[in-house]
């Protein structure tokens, strides 16, 4: 229709709709990549990426991050048990100081780049010391053979690797279809409950006048720590009394609305029993801290106790924190006051970063309101 000119068709507006095609797409990958490099910049920073093994593999991984600048990543330097004679990294040290590595160098991403076949144990010591760290850990295949965990074909720009652990969520399209549910979700949640919310709000105001909301530090995506908000159940002055510890219903802490002669009303224990006074955190999915679904976050201080208790509990921190889980719907809620019960609640959360589907996401959510298993709070 374009070469023979036909009445049925417009040669200009086919003209036009090919040019603004092509500057759509200019326009969009552009967009995409300013995109891609403020989420870097805010959510990650700067990548500090380790090598474990040969200095003579590290120049095409080198190579890899010359070419791709809106990266922001960082190769800081390679370890291995015999260095030789560096000439494109700094030899920081040997596998047996990774620990102190990761911790002192920031590091964020480890590569190792030794032989499955003949560096098995390195390696298995490597990534279990990576992974108590939550360290993202790739494996750049040497020699093809067998290895004790899962590992998963990924690339690292061109170059061929293989995961540890492979994580839906790292997907950028995965990602932005949870974030968006997540927006439509708690935005509709918020405007349905406004009936509820406004009232509770004005019931804690007048209780003893202090402030609405009850704000703690907790442990958050990638590690960081964000403010988890609550509606406040506790009295004003109890606020900084051992909150770490759950109260019952008796606990004088929790607050009582009084309004006239009528008996006092137990305010406190009826938010926490009825889980109302976690629906601010439906804000904090929308300031992108939470996400609806993922694992429950914890103190800070907890997370300090829990990583040192069990293996892989950093590992939950690979997607944003969550109002409920898998974990709190197959009964890990409550007190986490044994390792059984911990170990238990860090076997649910991999188990959903590793097979996160948005099906799973309403199964879980649905799980939440309707399952028996779901009614004991969380700390």
């Amino acid at each position: 229709s374009f070469l023979f000119k036909d009445a049925a068709f417009s040669r200009i507006v086919i003209a036009l709709f090919a040019l603004y095609q092509w500057m759509f797409v200019l326009i969009t990958h552009h967009v995409v990549r300013m995109y891609m490099t403020h989420q870097n910049s805010l959510f990650h920073r700067t990548r500090n990426i380790l090598i474990v093994g040969e200095e003579s593999s590290t120049l095409p991984i080198i190579t890899e991050v010359e070419l791709h600048d809106n990266w922001d990543a960082t190769i800081i330097g390679y370890i291995n048990d015999t260095p030789g004679t560096a000439t494109h990294l700094p030899h920081l040290g040997t596998t047996d100081e990774i620990r102190d590595i990761i911790i002192k160098r920031r590091v964020q991403e480890l590569l190792i780049t030794y032989s499955l076949e003949t560096h098995r144990e390195e390696i298995k010591k490597v990534v279990d010391i990576a992974e108590n760290e939550g360290i993202r850990v790739q494996i750049i295949p040497q020699n093809l053979n067998r290895f004790e965990v899962p590992l998963k074909i990924a690339y690292f720009g061109s170059v061929l690797t293989y995961r540890v652990r492979h994580i839906p969520l790292d997907d950028l399209y995965n990602r932005f279809l949870k974030r968006s549910c997540d927006l439509i979700c708690s935005i509709i949640g918020i405007t349905l409950l406004s009936p509820i919310l406004i009232p509770v709000i004005l019931a804690i105001k007048l209780a003893d006048g202090g402030p609405i909301l009850f704000v703690q530090k907790r442990t958050g995506l990638k590690q960081g720590d964000f403010n988890c908000l609550k509606f406040r159940s506790m009295t004003t002055k109890d606020l900084g009394i051992d909150s770490t510890t759950q109260p019952d219903g008796t606990d004088p802490r929790l607050l009582k609305l009084k309004v006239g002669p009528l008996p006092a009303f137990p305010l406190g224990t009826f938010l926490r029993k009825s889980n109302i006074d976690e629906l601010p955190q439906l804000f904090n999915v929308i300031r992108g801290e939470m996400s609806l679904v993922g694992p429950r976050p914890h103190m800070i201080e907890h997370t300090e106790q829990f990583r040192e208790r069990v293996e892989s509990y950093m590992l939950r921190h690979f997607v944003r924190p969550g109002i409920t889980g898998l974990a709190q719907v197959n009964g890990y809620r409550g007190k986490t006051d044994t390792k059984e019960k911990l170990e238990g609640r860090v076997h649910y959360d991999l188990k959903y970063i590793e097979n996160w589907s948005l099906p799973m996401d309403i199964k879980i959510l649905f799980a939440t309101v309707f399952s028996s298993k779901a009614k004991e709070r969380d700390l």
